[in-house]
């Protein structure tokens, strides 16, 4: 079976069911400092599964780098329970961000701003990771739930998109097409993206693979398992 057409056969099935996940009880749980919920999952492991508030753009909005090139979905589907707090707390995260809780958390009480900026990396990003139609469902329902933050969203880069990424992407245009339209899409030629990031985010507010500083450290550091 070529790439092409397992993502074809696999988004063609999806599209017959998929639907939005809602956030379901929390009981038996802890919550971390980002108010996303914990599980017995290694720190090495967390490590792959987390996201960060950078810092600041120019115009003083939070950035919020994913690094979707190390979410190992066939990992996640082998475990249900860490599959279970993933879902959970991509859920709780963006109903904090829409009504502004996570950056009043994470930042400060008194926090108003709700816009932000998005990085998408799918740095790592591998064929194995996502060849089946349970991950490329997830994927999906990502970018599905994602679209609540479409207003919110002031602009935002993908980077390190390799093919298998632009497949991603190009699966998830007719399900999460205004959501898309905030992104820049730029391929694994870091020495092409950079200089778009830096022209809107100052380097001292970005981590040392995005050109910034060697002693960078994030604002928070959030764990999605």
């Amino acid at each position: 079976m070529s790439v092409r057409f397992f993502f074809q056969f696999c988004f063609g099935s999806i599209l017959l069911q998929l639907t939005v996940t809602a956030v379901l009880s929390s009981n038996g749980y802890k919550y971390d400092s980002c108010g996303l919920l914990t599980s017995n999952a290694t720190s090495r492991q967390q490590t792959k599964f987390n996201f960060q508030l950078l810092g600041y753009d120019y115009d003083n909005l939070p950035i919020i780098l994913m690094n979707w090139g190390h979410y190992d979905l066939r990992w996640l589907e082998a475990h249900p329970k860490q599959l279970d707090t993933f879902q959970r707390n991509i859920a709780q995260w963006i109903d904090d961000t829409s009504n502004g809780t996570f950056f009043r958390r994470v930042i400060n009480d008194t926090w108003t701003t709700y816009s932000h900026v998005s990085i998408l990396d799918f740095d790592g990003l591998d064929l194995r990771q996502i060849l089946s139609e349970t991950a490329i469902k997830l994927v999906l329902q990502t970018f599905i739930q994602l679209q609540k933050l479409n207003s919110l969203i002031s602009y935002g880069f993908i980077v390190n998109a390799n093919p298998i990424a632009h497949q991603v992407i190009n699966l998830a245009k007719p399900l999460a097409a205004n959501l898309l339209e905030h992104f820049d899409v730029y391929g694994t030629n870091s020495r092409k993206w950079k200089p778009f990031l830096a022209k809107k985010i100052p380097i001292h507010q970005l981590p040392p693979a995005f050109g910034g500083n060697k002693d960078f450290k994030p604002v928070a550091n959030c764990g999605l398992i």
